[in-house]
């Protein structure tokens, strides 16, 4: 029976575990992260290792009996497959947005069903120091076992659903959690993406229809209440894209991590919030366009660019990258 604890800062890092059944503790601190080996810094495969290691010489365990896999492995395979997210993240500010980015173009979290009932965990997932996918079998209600290894997942299931999933070859306080596919890196990264490049291509195309119709000795035939809203959702779509080149730039920038960076967080939200303005001013051309009597691209279009901007609004305020807390 073991207890415990572990506690990280950027160069800093140290845990405790007791054993109160043999009155014996190991307490390990460290100073620096070290270098990257596999997929963790040094600090925490060393102190994992160290304790693994400690164990094995002073408390060895038999080999564990290999259990046979349990006949609900299919159906509780399926129920497990997901994405996941770590408890120990960044919330309630813009830095939830951009884990949520990176979780979708590198760091995964997880698992697959496969076919024979076993299922796959990424190896952020399990915490594999060698940065390897993992393979783990059934061998009790919402129990896997590492196939080829000792370790363990196990499950917390609420209603039927897989609501966490933790695992005792990783640290405890690393518990990972469920995501809902709504809220889901693989659904709304790629809406995000073409949202934007919805955007993007409104503003190319503006300046280059205006160059052919005058090319060609064209003017453009909308006037009025349309006319006015042709033109402000094309600046509406202007402030979007600034709006979303400001957060690549905080993202590749490293603006969390960067002393100083609140102002320009506080511009790039300041605007986000005009989209929400630009979003309804998409709205109301595409009530002026559908009523019109115009072609049925522009229909369409006025539409895309409506649920664009609407997207972008709506995912700003769900991930937080426009929030009144910053860190």
């Amino acid at each position: 029976r073991v207890i415990g604890h572990s506690g990280d800062g950027e160069g800093s890092h140290a845990e405790m575990r007791l054993l109160p059944d043999e009155g014996i503790g190991l307490f390990t601190a460290l100073n620096s992260d070290g270098s990257v080996q596999g997929m963790m810094p040094a600090a925490f495969t060393l102190r994992a290792d160290l304790f693994e290691q400690f164990m094995d010489r002073y408390f060895p365990a038999p080999a564990a009996a290999q259990e046979p896999t349990v006949s609900t492995a299919k159906e509780h395979a399926r129920l497990a497959a997901g994405e996941y997210v770590w408890s120990r993240r960044q919330t309630g500010d813009f830095q939830e947005a951009l884990f949520l980015v990176t979780r979708f173009v590198g760091l995964e979290l997880t698992i697959r069903a496969n076919a024979d009932g076993t299922i796959q965990t990424s190896p952020l997932l399990s915490f594999d120091k060698n940065g390897r996918s993992q393979t783990w079998r059934e061998v009790g209600p919402f129990v896997w076992r590492q196939v080829g290894g000792d370790a363990h997942l196990v499950m917390n299931v609420r209603d039927g659903d897989v609501q966490s999933v933790v695992s005792d070859g990783a640290a405890s306080v690393w518990v990972n959690l469920r995501v809902p596919f709504l809220w889901s890196a693989g659904l709304n990264v790629p809406l995000l993406l073409l949202a934007t490049g919805a955007l993007l291509l409104t503003v190319l195309l503006w300046p280059v229809a205006a160059i052919v119709r005058h090319r060609y000795g064209r003017t453009l035939q909308l006037a009025g209440p349309e006319g006015r809203a042709y033109r402000l959702t094309r600046i509406a779509a202007v402030v979007g894209v600034l709006y979303m080149l400001g957060w690549t730039i905080a993202l590749v920038a490293d603006f969390a991590s960067t002393v100083g960076s609140a102002p320009w967080i506080r511009a790039i939200q300041l605007i986000g919030l005009l989209c929400i303005g630009g979003a309804g001013l998409a709205v109301w051309n595409v009530w002026l366009t559908w009523r019109g009597g115009r072609s049925g691209w522009a229909k369409a279009w006025s539409l895309v660019l409506a649920l664009s901007l609407l997207y972008l609004v709506w995912f700003s305020f769900a991930f937080h990258l426009i929030s009144l807390r910053i860190g």
